[in-house]
């Protein structure tokens, strides 16, 4: 006799949900190559919703963060569509050289476009 482990606990959503997203009821429903298929396009929308919504802010400091944030969030999804992905795709994948890194940050003292400090 097996037990499923639910993904996602039982106090959270219905009886009838859990048992939905359990591995085993997944696994008899899909197989194991539906099962692998399923939580990879998981993987994929997790991917493309990082790359549109999350901007880098590792190692910034503060002041650089008031700069990121200040961008509206169309803003940020429109730079990293129309020219941060097809830059990426020139420069890391045909290996081309081009002019540089595009930037989408402006200084909010002199409006000069820039990056962050500890983006250099």
């Amino acid at each position: 006799m097996s037990y499923s482990v639910p993904l996602v606990p039982s106090r959270f959503c219905p009886p009838r949900v859990a048992d939905l997203l359990s591995h085993d009821s997944l696994f008899s429903a899909l197989g194991n190559a539906g099962t692998l298929g399923l939580f990879s396009g998981f993987n994929v929308v997790a991917f493309v919703l990082v790359f549109l919504l999350v901007p880098e802010t590792a190692k910034l400091s503060l002041e650089d963060l008031d700069m990121i944030f200040a961008v509206s969030l169309r803003d940020f999804m429109n730079f990293q569509v129309k020219e941060y992905l097809p830059w990426f795709f020139k420069h890391y994948i045909l290996c081309g050289r081009d002019s540089g890194k595009p930037t989408l940050y402006n200084d909010q003292i002199w409006g000069e476009p820039m990056l962050p400090m500890s983006m250099h």
